[in-house]
């Protein structure tokens, strides 16, 4: 494994140690639809769920037939296809060329975009081989070659907080973020340096894409984001003069405070018949309580003004919008219902052919045996086979094994337990049987208890049996309950107000662990424990946790060591059953935590926009890291952590899924012969490591039995195939590869022996 040595600031001393950079080997595929694209020579629809790419032949758009799917790191905001070559903006993993015409869409080159903050690739446009990407920072220009990838134009251009970019003819129209007020800039081509004219608004403050109008190169619409605490929205028409940009018209939607959030974000067209993604825009004459798409008339501008024609209702949030040329169809990025396609020559708004299912936004997962249980916002619950999801399996598996994903739970859980062998509750208090399942059926739903919550826990009490769940409501009314989850008719057995985040609750035998403030203007948070006894709380101890926690975001407890963990710092205590004492805390500035688990003394921190931290209790330093930016303008990131009885680690990231990164301690499940996938363990041995030249392969082979070894990159794409080995060594040599992390795979037939990863310098 490739180590560093860096430097870390403790609470109570500086500390050096060689820290382990870990790798991401898996992912769950698909996510919440944002973003889509339909090329009308090809027939193919692109649809950026979360960070998957998926490709559709749209033939029959009827019947939609998956070609390729490829997983990213960043939210996918844009596509172009251009000739044989697809180019993907995917926030912070940058910008990508992709083969199309690969079955798995092979990576032909990759340019990072990164930088302090939330520097992504948010928008993208095409003009020639040049690609003008907005990074929330500038405007970037990469010239593609083919045989030579990108190449990075300097300088680069437009004002700080650029976040959006089209082009049209000798035009080049920039969109830009401010705290005041947003602005939008006219450069031509010939001359980035300075702006022809620019146009300011406070309405448009995070304005979120631009689109140069069908007949006349002069009008410009505006998608003018949230405005007004997401209650309005606004789409402008701009005309250039000149040196002036004149707003020439406006359409505004309307939606329900923090409920219904409207947001136009997207937008299509043809002959100037506007097609308008709202997020989420609502009115009682548009489908009321469903979201609608308007479909505005502009092609009499700037002589008249925008109107209204029709709308559609693609579900509930929807986030873009891609005409179908040649059909009579329009494709919807929908969260709940990920791509809807709609017949856009009819005035029935709900005349939709297919929905195309791609997944919802990730907010926790747990492990059981082989099998990955993954709550979603948008897309229920869902259980997958861990071993599918590799990246060396490819990523086309259809890995869910069970799909719990209906009006009953609102298409939304944010958590969910096991009540045992075969009853399972979900947040909303929907009680399913899974032995059918079990047996090769489908789960029952059973009965639904008044008890929809964030947080779920049993608790084993003198009462028997409990859950324990927290609440929220938007944001206020921090309760703890107790309720008896076998009974289907009851409410809350106790419930009390601790003022702080439910998500940190933690349950251990019939002893509840959380975080406290005495009332909810209190700056103190505390640390409390209570015993379940008697269908009520009864507190046993609380400590005031140290002034630079504001939050308390996640408990996790191992024997008798509690961990807590909250923004920049992360503290442990010492449990004795009566009382708490602290033994150490750590400050990182850079650090944002919102979830922990403890493993074998080994604290895994989910740190939201930065990937995961391991912190070792034992040593009092960070031993480990897997280190990859998340999120979207500052929001959503990594939502949890687990860790399986083997080491392996699960982080759930909102829009990409569940990322299965490499195992770092490798002495859980160290007593296994084989692990739960089949893998043989220490069979394979790799040297040197890393390497600049070659590498040296030794594996035990007694019977002299024909092996596989594969070499595969870092996002499972297969390199190097070397077939009928029986030697127990062999030399390779790596000069061939760039740079970076690779995976060597060896194969006995269907049988997996061992993956190691090998770093080439």
């Amino acid at each position: 494994m490739k180590t560093i040595i860096i430097s870390i600031l403790m609470a109570f001393s500086i500390s050096m140690y060689p820290q382990t950079d870990l790798s991401r080997i898996g992912q769950t595929p698909g996510g919440a639809s944002y973003h889509v694209n339909y090329h009308n020579l090809s027939n193919r629809l692109f649809v950026g769920c979360g960070t998957s790419l998926w490709v559709f032949d749209m033939t029959n758009p009827a019947v939609p037939v998956i070609l390729a799917k490829r997983p990213f790191t960043g939210l996918i905001n844009e596509s172009i296809l251009y000739n044989s070559v697809l180019f993907i903006a995917a926030t912070h993993d940058g910008v990508y060329a992709l083969d199309a015409t690969s079955d798995t869409l092979a990576i032909i080159d990759h340019y990072p975009v990164t930088g302090l903050g939330d520097i992504g690739a948010y928008d993208m446009c095409r003009s020639g081989d040049t690609l003008f990407i907005a990074d929330k920072f500038k405007v970037q220009r990469l010239k593609y070659s083919q045989g030579i990838g990108f190449t990075h134009i300097n300088p680069d251009f437009a004002p700080w907080g650029s976040f959006c970019v089209a082009e049209r003819g000798s035009y080049i129209a920039v969109g830009k973020h401010s705290i005041f007020d947003g602005t939008i800039e006219i450069y031509n081509k010939n001359n980035l340096s300075v702006a022809i004219a620019s146009w300011s608004n406070t309405k448009i403050q995070t304005v979120q894409n631009l689109r140069f109008s069908d007949s006349n190169n002069n009008i410009i619409y505006i998608c003018g984001g949230p405005a007004n605490l997401f209650t309005k929205s606004y789409l402008f028409a701009l005309e250039l003069s000149g040196n002036q940009l004149n707003e020439i018209d406006s359409f505004e939607v309307t939606g329900i405070p923090i409920v219904a959030q409207a947001n136009i974000t997207g937008i299509d067209s043809r002959n100037d018949t506007l097609y308008i993604a709202t997020t989420c825009a609502v009115d009682t004459a548009y489908g009321f309580p469903l979201s609608y798409v308007p479909i505005i008339d502009a092609s009499n501008l700037p002589a008249d003004t925008m109107t209204m024609i029709d709308y559609i209702n693609p579900g509930l949030w929807h986030f873009d919008v891609s005409l179908m040329d040649g059909t009579p169809y329009l494709s919807t990025a929908s969260e709940w219902l990920g791509v809807a396609i709609n017949n856009i020559t009819t005035s029935q708004p709900l005349d939709t052919l297919p929905f195309i299912m791609t997944g919802g936004w990730t907010q926790k997962s747990k492990v059981i045996g082989d099998t990955l249980w993954a709550a979603h916002e948008g897309w229920g619950l869902a259980a997958y086979n861990i071993d599918s999801l590799k990246f060396i399996n490819g990523y086309m598996a259809d890995s869910k094994v069970l799909h719990l994903y209906s009006q009953r739970n609102h298409f939304f859980v944010a958590d969910f337990e096991f009540l045992n062998d075969t009853l399972l509750i979900l947040s909303n208090g929907t009680v399913y049987n899974l032995k059918p399942w079990q047996q090769g059926g489908q789960p029952d739903s059973l009965y639904k208890l008044n008890c929809a919550g964030i947080a779920l826990h049993n608790a084993y009490t003198n009462m028997g049996q409990r859950l324990i769940v927290g609440t929220e409501f938007f944001g206020f009314a921090k309760q703890m309950s107790i309720f008896d989850p076998f009974n289907q008719f009851g409410n809350s057995l106790k419930t009390i107000d601790i003022h702080s985040n439910p998500k940190s609750i933690t349950v251990v035998g019939d002893i509840v662990f959380y975080g406290f403030k005495p009332d909810s203007t209190n700056s103190n948070i505390f640390l409390a424990a209570s015993k379940i006894e008697n269908d009520d709380f009864v507190l046993i101890d609380t400590i005031q946790l140290p002034s630079n926690f504001n939050n308390l975001n996640s408990i996790s407890i191992e024997n008798n060591i509690v961990t807590v963990g909250s923004g920049n710092v992360i503290a442990w205590y010492t449990w004795d059953g009566a009382g708490f004492t602290l033994s150490g805390s750590y400050f990182n500035a850079t650090m944002n935590v919102v979830d922990v688990s403890i493993k074998n003394k080994y604290l895994y921190i989910a740190d939201k926009f930065n990937g995961v931290k391991i912190f070792d209790i034992l040593q009092t330093t960070l031993a480990a890291q897997y280190e990859q930016k998340s999120g979207w303008c500052s929001n959503f990131g990594y939502q949890d952590i687990c860790v399986g009885n083997d080491g392996q680690i699960y982080l759930s990231d909102f829009n990409a899924g569940v990322i299965i990164i490499e195992r770092f301690d490798q002495t859980l499940g160290a007593d296994n012969d084989e692990s739960p996938l089949g893998i043989v363990e220490d069979k394979l041995h790799i040297y040197p490591n890393p390497s600049s030249s070659n590498i040296t392969i030794e594996f035990s082979n007694p019977q002299m039995r024909k092996h596989t070894i594969n070499i595969y990159d870092c996002l499972g794409q297969l390199l190097m195939s070397l077939d009928d080995i029986n030697t127990g060594e062999l030399n390779i040599e790596t000069g061939i590869f760039k740079s970076g992390i690779y995976f060597i795979e060896l194969r006995d037939g269907q049988h997996i022996f061992e993956v190691k990863k090998i770093v080439i310098e």
